[in-house]
């Protein structure tokens, strides 16, 4: 199966695929809504950014294509850089220490501050595959080809890279942080409130609590779920760590789901990352059959026409179907980037 997928700019023409998978999706995945004219409002500045792509103001969305069944089963995304038109708010967790001199004794606890991006860095979002296609290689791939994409176009990328992994919520989309920490004060259910922070993100800052929150004066049914990421999430959540993000004590806004941060430098795909012309067609390839480090990522280098597939490395050398070769629009003698798919 994995030689039948690439991955290419979204558009416009995808809306009802990408409408129908946000309605599998459960509440939480804020970059992807369950709304139709918010998503077309999305393809559409997708677009315009894989046209145009302008540092700090693209918003480039990709969709997973299987080409046998000539069909959406994935969606992810990067924001070029966040809060310039807007600061994006999250929560730093931050902890304390307190000593008395009169009873010769301290004590510890956490407290949440909200903090601001201001100028901030680029952020990785909206990841998501159909649950019949989530099988070994499928996911790692519609996640980290994103990194090979900044690879080759560095530009328009901030050097630090963020990831807001959402944080636990029940079968109904319930957060128990939202429940406990927002929801009387905006008077809003978390999914509403989940679609609202797109259109006024400043609406937490606004709201917020005039002091930080200290955790041990919350429930524990509460202080258990901050930095915690939803079960669905949590493959993700290990992937980026495999690659070289790491948690820094921030949580997002409204569910505390973690934050990872990595220097775009350092992630092993953009490390690994290399320009070749050494590479060949062979027809009847069949990936899901090839050890793990035998399979890379390959893209044709490219922005507005951008392309990435899977193939092989066999014998020092890379091995494309002609089917992937012809989605790339490369040929025997053009430039491929390469990366391995799994690290290590």
């Amino acid at each position: 199966m994995l030689e039948e997928l690439v991955i290419r700019p979204a558009r416009v023409s995808d809306l009802d695929d990408l409408y129908e998978m946000s309605g599998i999706a459960q509440t939480g995945l804020t970059n992807f809504p369950h709304d139709e004219a918010k998503l077309r409002q999305f393809l559409l500045q997708s677009e315009h950014s894989f046209a145009v792509p302008e540092k700090g103001k693209a918003h480039f969305l990709f969709v997973l294509e299987h080409l046998i069944e000539k069909r959406v089963i994935g969606v992810s995304g990067i924001i070029s850089q966040i809060g310039l038109t807007a600061p994006a708010y999250h929560y730093r967790v931050e902890p304390y220490r307190t000593t008395s001199l009169e009873i010769k004794d301290f004590t510890s606890y956490v407290a949440l501050h909200m903090e601001a991006h201001k100028n901030g860095p680029t952020e990785i979002c909206t990841l998501y595959l159909r649950p019949e296609y989530r099988r070994s290689g499928v996911g790692r791939f519609l996640s980290l080809h994103r990194f090979l994409f900044m690879s080759h176009n560095r530009q328009f990328f901030d050097d630090k890279v963020i990831a807001e992994m959402r944080g636990l919520s029940n079968k109904e989309g319930l957060s128990p942080f939202y429940s406990a920490v927002w929801e009387e004060r905006l008077k809003l259910s978390f999914a509403d409130a989940d679609r609202k922070v797109l259109d006024y993100p400043a609406m937490v800052n606004d709201m917020k609590h005039k002091y930080p929150i200290e955790l041990s004066l919350l429930p524990h049914w509460v202080r258990d779920v901050v930095a915690q990421p939803h079960p669905k999430t949590a493959p993700a959540y290990g992937l980026l760590s495999s690659v070289g993000f790491e948690y820094h004590g921030r949580v997002c806004a409204l569910d505390a789901g973690p934050i990872l941060e990595a220097d775009l430098s350092t992630i092993s795909v953009v490390s690994s990352a290399q320009k070749t012309k050494d590479w060949v067609i062979m027809p009847d390839l069949e990936l899901d059959t090839m050890r793990q480090p035998c399979l890379v990522l390959v893209s044709n280098g490219k922005c507005l026409e951008y392309r990435s597939g899977i193939a092989a490395k066999v014998g020092g050398r890379i091995v494309l179907t002609p089917q992937l070769s012809v989605q790339l629009g490369v040929f025997p003698g053009d430039s491929l980037i390469v990366s391995p798919l799994y690290s290590g």
